[in-house]
C-alpha cells in the first residue's frame, strides 16, 4: 500500500485540485497541507477533514509486526496479579 503522503498527493490531483484550494476547502492550512504532502505528521482530524473535502475516506489498520529473527517480540511487562 502506498505511503499516506502520497495517497494525499494521488487523492487531491484526482479531485483536480491544487493545494490552496484544498486548503480553503478542508479549512486546513497551506503549511499543513504541504507538510502532509511531504511524509510530516497528521492529526486524525486534519486527515478527516482533507478526506472529507477529497471524497475519499480514512481507513486505518493495526497491523502484526513481524519480529525479526534475532530480536525478541515487542512487548510491555505487566505487573504480577494482587492477590
Amino acid at each position: 500500500m502506498p505511503e499516506l503522503h502520497t495517497q494525499l498527493i494521488a487523492a487531491r490531483h484526482a479531485a483536480g485540485l491544487g493545494p490552496c484550494q484544498l486548503a480553503r476547502i478542508s479549512q486546513v492550512s497551506y503549511h499543513a497541507i504541504r507538510s502532509a504532502e511531504q511524509g510530516g505528521n497528521v492529526s486524525m482530524k486534519t486527515l478527516h477533514r482533507l478526506a472529507v473535502a477529497l471524497g475519499v475516506r480514512v481507513q486505518v489498520s493495526l497491523v502484526p509486526i513481524q519480529p525479526s529473527a534475532d530480536s525478541e517480540a515487542p512487548g510491555i511487562p505487566c505487573p504480577a496479579p494482587r492477590t
